[in-house]
């Protein structure tokens, strides 16, 4: 381990809800209850719990309350799908992302890896 500290989003631990968290953002299952709060429409995909500042998925547009209906053209609700997704983009790579925000509204976005 290097001695910085780590930022909050990697020191969040797996909850029982599956959480799982990337450098740049976390995610857990929608459920229904997390569809309703959020007045989403969707009945699968990731809830957006947290964005990271200045990170490609905030450069995205990606809020937390989102949902991720789709990465890449293909439907996710596992967040450790996601998570496998996410870290296999090479730098400077972009994937298309199907969000669903409050209220019903459906969206692209494109994630982008960073380069180093």
């Amino acid at each position: 381990m290097s001695g910085s500290a780590p930022t909050p989003l990697t020191t969040r631990p797996l909850l029982c809800r599956r959480t799982v968290t990337s450098p740049w953002l976390s995610v857990e299952p929608l459920t229904p209850d997390t569809a309703r709060q959020y007045r989403l429409s969707a009945r699968s995909g990731l809830l957006v719990t947290e964005v990271a500042p200045d990170s490609p998925g905030a450069a995205a547009g990606i809020k937390p309350g989102d949902a991720i209906i789709e990465v890449s053209r293909r439907p996710v609700s596992d967040p450790a799908v996601f998570r496998q997704i996410v870290a296999a983009l090479k730098p400077g790579e972009s994937v298309p992302v199907y969000l669903q925000r409050g209220g019903g509204r459906n969206e692209y976005v494109m994630l982008t890896a960073p380069k180093p």
